[in-house]
């Protein structure tokens, strides 16, 4: 690594850059807000600039033309669409790694080219593959994949070398649920278990506080019906609500012209106590105790003895998930490390590790895992069940190499099929597939022998299978029948999940389109009038700032809230006069508010 240790945590709510440099890791503020916490959102405003982080708030809320909670779909092989085009989620993932790239090369002087990229501990293999993929559209160079936990707790013992003691990082972010248990034992971090859900994080919270919300509308109004502009706004105003709610016992929630009867405004006016929120989360706080359980359960590790907590992820500022997880362990959770940047601090430690600017002797021995199992299909020869038989087991240390020798069925058999799974199955003997059926992953990773030729000894041919877990969680496999010249690497195959060599390629060249949209100013001095689209991508941005000032200013709420709905109704009726005057009327109070904060 020629250039300083970069690490970068790429969340599905917000993502960081951090750079390790003057023998300490520092995590690098965005430009435009000056926080070193930048949303993981995109949008394209009414010119067709690409808009990330930050500078993407104001528009991603219209219809189409914002994303956010991209980390999710990695690996799935899904599609987005973002003003009218179909992307992966690796194509968006890198337009948000590249803008934090831009955020370090600005505030460093150099470009970044290098970086150690964090992960979910239990990412399936798949959105590992796809995070790499994403990172390599942006034009940076992995050199580690860390697990995020692991990540969090070398961000604390690089500065607690002496420390001996059993900790457990409980990561709990926008998107994904972590609990990794650690040794530290004479300045060897050990990584001893780890479970999550890769499907629950803050998000879920917000997704509840939603329905809630929607629920007690409907109630008070009856059924109304409600754009996608609206439910995108109330999306926003929740995630505010449930942060507010972690300070307060309840809060109200303001919408103004949220919905339309007989095309009048109706505004969205609603309390919530902290209670409610709380009682609405249940279930998935139930499935936060699941994930503790099962992962001291790995480690064979009590609760009680455990020395010390770390909270890591912006779902644990929730009250509800501090008691949870004190409860749970009897005890306090630490707070030893910042839960914003614990996971980026980490990564930028690690990347220094691996660029030598920290020496063995001075910093930690790091040892990880394999959250989860690979194994593979094999067949009874007399029976002929299908078996799952493991190749790695879950929480096996990493990296992982290992020789393996199966045999064919008959000696007339002509191909051998490969096809790996990704499982939590602990037991190291085969398990028939018909029981392990719901707890199996399909890897996509798969490849076959054919021509083989009939055996002359009267045994079947024996066959080998080369095993590899690297530090990164990739998996690479090599299947061989040992005595003829028949191998196969056993990879990905054409799958919806993983982009091929040629689908790279493709998209190289579309991203530099959208990086040439993201670097340059293509605002138009002014909109042509009657462009009824052109006055929605212009003026619902701005109304999207006046509701945000609603909760900070309350005593101007009430000429907030007449002035936002004399701009939709005049956004309705499409009469540019109207909507000009009621426009700026709105822009000459916000501004008036904005220049008093500012004061």
């Amino acid at each position: 690594m020629a250039h300083l240790p970069i690490g970068i945590d790429l969340g599905t709510s917000t993502s960081e850059i951090a750079v390790f440099q003057h023998e300490v890791p520092a995590a690098i503020e965005d430009p435009l807000s000056k926080s070193p916490i930048m949303p993981s959102q995109i949008s394209v405003n009414h010119a067709g600039r690409v808009l990330v982080g930050e500078e993407a708030r104001d528009f991603v809320n219209l219809p189409g033309h914002g994303v956010r909670e991209v980390k999710r779909k990695m690996g799935t092989g899904e599609t987005i669409t973002l003003a009218g085009k179909a992307y992966r989620p690796e194509e968006l993932s890198a337009l948000i790694l590249r803008k934090l790239a831009q955020n370090a090369g600005v505030f460093l002087g150099e470009p970044v080219t290098d970086i150690v990229l964090s992960v979910p501990a239990n990412f399936p293999d798949a959105a590992r593959q796809a995070t790499l993929h994403a990172a390599e559209l942006a034009g940076l160079h992995v050199v580690r994949l860390i697990n995020e936990p692991t990540a969090a707790a070398l961000a604390f013992g690089v500065h607690h070398i002496e420390v001996n003691e059993q900790l457990v990082v409980f990561d709990f972010g926008g998107g994904t649920l972590d609990v990794s248990v650690l040794e530290m034992l004479e300045g060897v971090l050990d990584v001893r278990s780890s479970f999550g859900d890769p499907q629950l994080g803050g998000k879920d919270f917000d997704e509840a506080l939603i329905n809630l919300l929607l629920q007690r509308f409907t109630k008070q109004h009856g059924k109304l019906p409600i754009t996608d502009f609206a439910r995108n706004a109330l999306k926003t105003a929740a995630e505010r609500a449930k942060i507010t709610l972690s300070e307060t016992d309840n809060v109200e929630v303001f919408l103004p012209g949220f919905a339309l009867r007989d095309e009048t405004p109706v505004d969205l006016s609603i309390t919530v106590t902290r209670e409610e929120f709380e009682k609405a989360t249940a279930p998935l706080l139930e499935r936060a105790r699941e994930v503790l359980t099962r992962a001291l359960a790995a480690g064979n590790i009590r609760p009680d003895a455990v020395d010390r907590v770390l909270l890591v992820g912006g779902t644990t500022y929730l009250p509800a998930v501090r008691r949870l997880v004190a409860e749970f362990f009897g005890q306090e959770p630490a707070a030893a490390v910042d839960p914003d940047l614990a996971v980026v601090l980490g990564a930028a430690t690690l990347a220094a590790m691996e660029a030598g600017v920290i020496s063995p002797e001075e910093g930690l021995i790091l040892t990880d895992i394999s959250p989860f199992g690979i194994g593979f299909e094999t067949m009874h020869s007399e029976t002929f069940e299908l078996y799952y038989s493991p190749l790695i087991a879950p929480n096996t240390p990493i990296p992982f190499t290992r020789e393996y020798a199966f045999s064919l069925i008959h000696t007339d058999q002509q191909r051998v099929i490969f096809h790996l799974y990704q499982s939590y199955l602990s037991e190291p003997t085969p398990m028939r597939v018909a029981t392990a059926r719901k707890m199996l992953t399909d890897t996509g990773i798969e490849a076959e022998i054919t021509d083989i030729p009939p055996s002359t000894t009267g045994v079947p041919h024996p066959v080998r299978v080369d095993f590899s877990y690297d530090e990164n969680g990739v998996v690479l496999v090599k299947g061989s029948i040992p005595g003829l010249k028949h191998e196969v690497d056993i990879t990905y195959q054409q799958t919806v999940t993983r982009m091929t060599r040629e689908e790279l390629d493709a998209a190289q060249q579309q991203m530099a389109t959208l990086y040439a949209a993201m670097e340059e100013d293509l605002l138009p001095e002014e909109l042509p009038a009657g462009d009824q689209e052109s006055n929605l991508r212009y003026w619902l941005p701005i109304i999207a700032r006046a509701e945000r000032l609603t909760d900070a200013h309350p005593e101007a709420k009430p000429a907030l809230t007449d002035g936002i709905t004399a701009l939709r109704a005049a956004l309705e009726t499409g009469d540019d006069d109207e909507i000009e005057e009621t426009g700026n009327a709105l822009i000459d109070m916000i501004d008036e508010l904005e220049e008093e904060a500012e004061e």
